[in-house]
């Protein structure tokens, strides 16, 4: 009887011994199963992302550099924003891109750049992408109170008329039409500084400087001149190309050297434009750099 309950009792261990085993063994194969799953998955989502990768590697080789044609309207209008005064050379071409510091000495800003440039050139450029539809004319003097002289030494148009006893037309461009300018220029990110006087020409003859009572930038005048000789220095649009969010204008420069009246030789350089492309599509203006 006792060797029959033994004999029992073994096949029952055997049996759960057998059961565990066989758990065992299922659960093994479920790790290594899902081991399995997870370094298929692994591999192909690495091998999506180097396909992808060269996919976009590719594309961006493709779009790194593009001509685009120098005729095409919006390049002509980019290039004019901010390239030299004049269709025939002359010494003041690029006198926008030049300024007076405090001693009167003029300044060369051949490698001009936005985040670094004085506010005088920046609103020179400003000056010249004006309209003649933002300008306003006033007419009369009699209830338009003005500062007399402004910061560069000229005085208002309504002075002169005082002074001179002449009649002196009183302009204007409204304060919204300058800053309009001056963010289709530097960026709709960028500041315009109303403290800083709007030189029209080189020797400053004409300006407009902003009274906060009138919201508006009005007229100063100074009685100035200077002879120019012949030559001087003409630019030319010669290519531009587009890499990415970046367009760049080059423009050939002719400087021609006259001894008197008699032309002696050309010199040739080169000025790249550059600018950048912003969220609406418009481009902003970043440099100008002479190669």
């Amino acid at each position: 009887m006792s060797e029959k309950i033994d004999k029992d009792l073994e096949r029952k261990v055997e049996k759960i011994i057998e059961k565990k085993s066989k758990n065992g063994s299922v659960v093994f194969l479920t790790i290594l199963l899902v081991l399995v799953v997870l370094l298929f998955v692994g591999y192909v989502l690495v091998d999506q992302r180097i396909i992808v990768f060269n996919d976009k590697t590719q594309v961006e080789e493709e779009v790194k550099k593009m001509e685009v044609n120098i005729n095409e309207s919006w390049v002509q209008s980019l290039y004019e924003k901010v390239s030299g005064d004049g269709e025939t050379a002359n010494a003041f071409h690029y006198w926008r891109y030049l300024s007076n510091n405090s001693n009167g000495i003029v300044t060369s800003l051949d490698n001009f750049n936005v985040k670094t440039a004085s506010e005088v050139v920046k609103m020179q450029l400003v000056a010249k992408n004006l309209s003649e539809n933002d300008l306003i004319f006033y007419g009369t003097c009699f209830d338009l109170n003005v500062p007399e002289t402004n910061s560069i030494g000229a005085k208002s148009a309504c002075a002169l008329q005082k002074e001179y006893d002449i009649t002196e037309a009183m302009s204007y461009y409204k304060k919204s039409a300058v800053e309009r300018v001056y963010k289709d220029l530097f960026g709709e990110d960028s500041e315009l500084d109303t403290s800083v006087t709007m030189r029209m020409d080189y020797f400053g003859g004409m300006s407009y400087t902003y009274v906060a009572q009138y919201d508006g930038y009005y007229l100063y005048k100074i009685i100035t001149g200077g002879v120019v000789g012949p030559g001087g220095y003409i630019g030319k649009l010669t290519s531009a190309v587009k890499e990415g969010k970046t367009l760049r204008l080059t423009e050939t420069v002719t400087e021609e050297i006259y001894e008197g009246d008699v032309r002696k030789e050309d010199k040739t350089f080169i000025l790249v434009y550059t600018f950048e492309q912003e969220e609406d599509g418009s481009y902003k203006y970043i440099s100008r750099e002479k190669i």
